[in-house]
């Protein structure tokens, strides 16, 4: 997602400072974000596009070929001292074993288009998204005019305890 259709049209036609996509499949979640973004609404739909475009199978071998690396290069990355000891925590609370790692590492090298397909729309129902952004209230003001579904404006508190 994050290849074939976010950082063109969120980042380089929308104007975001930044897209990404983001899975977590022990939980079974998939984030899609942008930062910056100056154009909720816009952003929201392209995020059905990607998801869509995903599960009907609108991406090449190549494309494939470069995610399973970004994944593993994800993997592989070198951790801090501290960040390895959290990592180890971490996968020991959740019962991950170096046999498990093992499995997922080999499941990624092995995919093929018609398994993201499946995953994707298993655990992706656009239907049943949460969406979260943050920003001012002004901002959404503006987002909202004449949307015939407004995004919900929730008022949080800052660190301070002063309303934002």
């Amino acid at each position: 997602m994050q290849n074939t259709t976010l950082h063109r049209e969120i980042r380089e036609k929308g104007g975001a400072y930044g897209s990404g996509a983001d899975c977590d499949p022990l939980r079974g979640d998939i984030i899609l974000r942008a930062y910056r973004d100056p154009k909720l609404f816009a952003s929201r739909e392209i995020f059905h596009q990607a998801i869509s475009g995903v599960e009907s199978g609108k991406f090449t071998q190549q494309d494939l070929e470069e995610a399973i690396l970004g994944v593993i290069q994800d993997l592989d990355q070198p951790l801090s001292p501290g960040a390895q000891g959290l990592n180890a925590y971490l996968k020991e609370q959740k019962g991950i074993t170096p046999k498990i790692e093992d499995t997922l590492r080999q499941q990624i090298l092995h995919l093929q288009k018609h398994d993201v397909q499946q995953a994707v729309s298993t655990i992706a129902p656009f239907e049943s998204a949460t969406w979260v952004s943050f920003a001012s209230e002004l901002f959404f003001t503006r987002e909202n005019q004449g949307e015939p579904h407004p995004l919900p404006v929730k008022k949080i508190w800052n660190f301070i305890g002063n309303q934002i």
